[in-house]
């Protein structure tokens, strides 16, 4: 970051941090990244960047929720 000369608050996420997101679908480590789990430890849906109601709708029918 010094060598960049980035000046604001950043967020490094360390090796673990990483694998966990890889696992859950984000192996660019970018956020936000939301993740929709079921009880049984499936992922029903991901979503990369800003969520609105429409797609919280969107994620809750992958799951199979009925509104």
């Amino acid at each position: 970051l010094d060598r960049l000369q980035i000046r604001y608050p950043n967020l490094l996420a360390d090796e673990q941090s990483e694998a966990i997101q890889a696992a859950f679908g984000n192996p660019g480590r970018m956020l936000p990244y939301s993740v929709l789990v079921d009880t049984q430890g499936i992922i029903r849906w991901h979503h990369l960047g800003e969520l609105n109601g429409d797609l919280i709708d969107v994620a809750l029918a992958h799951a199979g929720v009925e509104k």
